[in-house]
């Protein structure tokens, strides 16, 4: 039975999403400076990063619990930044 889904959309589709997040690390830093806020929005975007390639890389495997708590963190370190005047 083929799939309906073709699987290397799926991976583009996150490599893609890395991409995105390390464009907005880039832009947090660069027109923020090094201050607080901007540190950890990118350090949430950066980590967001890692974890959409993990997940690009390995598509198909079984759940993993580690990814998403990596994901809850990055997220919640660019909600600290954004809270505090990243952006």
């Amino acid at each position: 039975m083929v799939p309906a889904v073709p699987f290397a959309v799926l991976g583009v589709t996150a490599l893609l999403a890395a991409a995105s997040w390390t464009a907005v690390a880039a832009c947090v830093v660069a027109l923020r400076g090094v201050r607080l806020p901007s540190v950890l929005t990118g350090a949430g975007c950066l980590l967001l990063t890692a974890v959409e390639v993990v997940t690009a890389l390995r598509f198909g495997e079984s759940a993993s619990d580690r990814l998403v708590l990596l994901r809850g963190t990055g997220a919640l370190l660019l909600l600290a930044g954004v809270s505090l005047g990243a952006l």
